[in-house]
């Protein structure tokens, strides 16, 4: 399984790459710890080639998390259930799809994990970014759960299970983290089934 950190692709464009490396070490030292010089040597670029794309080190780190959500939502295929199926068939896909996704916890939200608690009463770029992109998330989320779920729901349901969803997946994050999962995969066998019992009593 994937760590949530990425790498450095040294084929990139120089922006892409100090997009990569900015993120690659935010996500490990946090907002403080990240220094224009250390991403200038993961990305391989001088420190020059950082001032020339982005004013401030926040203004670099928002774009980061905004270009992580980028990528996330470009080859995010498990939010789109296939409206020519049945429902009933579309919802057995889109649970096999959230469980998979739950596993593959994209990196964006994982940096602006640690930028907002790192910064609870600063309210920087990066954070204001991250909240606004966590917001469009429970958005597109809600209209997931409306469209997969066996029988039509309230707007409501769908947005409590959004929010649900997202808290599960913060979870299973910290969980890694303290590696208190001895068996993951028997933690989301018991998501699904949950998803599934709610929606058989819905």
């Amino acid at each position: 399984m994937n760590d949530g950190r990425k790498t450095v692709d040294p084929d990139g464009s120089p922006r892409v790459r100090i997009l990569e490396a900015a993120f690659a070490i935010a996500s490990e030292r946090g907002y403080n710890g990240t220094t224009l010089a250390l991403v200038a040597e993961q990305a391989r670029l001088p420190v020059g080639s950082i001032y020339w794309q982005f004013k401030s080190k926040d203004e670099l780190l928002a774009a980061s998390v905004q270009h992580g959500y980028d990528e996330w939502r470009r080859t995010t295929e498990w939010m789109k259930p296939s409206a020519q199926s049945p429902r009933d068939s579309r919802f057995d896909t889109a649970v096999a799809n959230l469980i998979r996704a739950l596993a593959e916890y994209p990196a964006f939200p994982r940096l602006g994990l640690v930028l907002g608690l790192e910064q609870r009463d600063l309210e920087t770029q990066s954070r204001a970014t991250f909240r606004r992109i966590r917001s469009d998330t429970v958005e597109a989320l809600t209209d997931w759960w409306s469209d997969s779920l066996p029988e039509p729901t309230s707007s409501e349901l769908a947005e409590e299970l959004a929010f649900a969803t997202i808290a599960l997946a913060d979870g299973l994050y910290v969980a890694r983290q303290a590696e208190d999962l001895t068996d993951e995969s028997a933690v989301l066998k018991q998501i699904e089934l949950m998803v599934r019992t709610f929606a058989d009593g819905n």
